[in-house]
């Protein structure tokens, strides 16, 4: 127990110069340090680059969408006027088909016209 107390007291340093010597301790966490400023400093600009070309990206990609969209709704304005034109031509169809009905009927056999009767005048001989 009174190891741990005595550990505790001690600073990091002092605690593991007995495994490792003190100025190769320090060494390291300042090679550690410069390290991980370094990879810092490399790896900042380049997500600063990402997202520079995530929001060019985007802003094309939204130009696109709204491309398509106007695309979209003259594609829409268009069926909507070919419909109408469909419908108007259908009307036209079953008149068409009415009229072909009606002239296409049988028409009745002419009556034949009564004969007339004529009568020969007589002539009486007396």
């Amino acid at each position: 127990m009174i190891t741990r107390t005595r550990n505790l007291d001690r600073s990091f340093d002092e605690r593991t110069t007995h495994f490792i010597g003190r100025g190769e301790v320090t060494s390291r966490m300042k090679r550690l340090a410069v390290l991980s400023l370094i990879a810092a400093l490399m790896v900042l600009p380049l997500v600063g680059c990402e997202s520079k070309k995530l929001k060019e990206e985007n802003a094309s990609l939204k130009q696109h969408v709204d491309s398509l969209t106007l695309e979209k709704n003259g594609l829409a304005a268009k069926a909507d006027e070919l419909s109408k034109a469909n419908a108007d031509l259908q009307a036209k169809v079953g008149d068409l088909e009415q009229k072909v009905a009606e002239l296409s009927k049988p028409k009745p056999a002419p009556k034949a016209p009564a004969k007339k009767t004529t009568t020969k005048p007589t002539t009486k001989k007396k």
